[in-house]
């Protein structure tokens, strides 16, 4: 009887542990829908936009992956996490037509992009940043544009420039663009090596 009994609570454990796998896995597997909506994404580029970001960015998965970040923060209305893909300070237009009509503002930090997050997630910027479609963004040595310049990205380089760290330089919700007016951006510098602070003299 005490065999029995030992058997029967192992082959309950047993189940528990099954289930809890089961659910272990719904928990972390996407749905069918998301996964085929994620394979679509991933469809072969186009092979003007592939050689363009094969001469400037040749890690353009890491570029991509930065485009699904910025569209997972409007879809969201996330400051925090649209501050997390930012390079400060952070060039914004409210309202010009380019970078250099005047209205340029400049965010220095997180909080001053936060008193502005009415403007950045308005309702047809959201739309034109979730419509936008990776292989359909302008690029070019100084970055990837959404739009007619409504937000750029850009990167600084790691490796000898065979990786990136992209981020966000441009928001301009106000964007009325044509391609001869596309502003001239400076890529990112690469972090300068630490130098030694010097000794001040002594005094006399």
């Amino acid at each position: 009887m005490p065999s029995r009994t030992v058997a029967r609570g192992r082959l309950i454990v047993a189940g528990a542990s099954l289930v809890a796998a089961l659910l272990g896995a719904a928990a972390f597997s996407p749905p069918a829908r998301a996964r085929s909506s994620y394979d679509k994404e991933l469809r072969p580029l186009r092979e003007e936009f592939r050689r363009s970001t094969a001469d400037n960015y040749p890690d353009v998965g890491n570029a991509y992956v930065m485009f699904l970040k910025i569209q997972q923060a409007f879809r969201t209305r996330n400051p925090a996490l649209l501050a997390q893909l930012s390079a400060f300070p952070l060039r914004f237009v409210a309202e010009g037509k380019n970078v250099g009509d005047g209205r340029l503002r400049i965010f220095r930090n997180r909080h001053e992009l936060f008193a502005h997050k009415k403007e950045i997630f308005g309702e047809k910027m959201r739309r034109l940043i979730l419509d936008q479609e990776f292989d359909r963004l302008f690029v070019n040595w100084q970055g990837f544009m959404f739009g007619s310049g409504e937000l750029w990205f850009s990167g600084r380089c790691l490796d000898k420039c065979r990786r990136h760290d992209f981020r966000i330089v441009i928001i301009n919700p106000g964007s009325r663009m044509v391609p001869a007016e596309r502003p001239v951006l400076k890529r990112l510098p690469a972090p300068a090596p630490k130098q030694p602070r010097p000794h001040s003299p002594p005094d006399g």
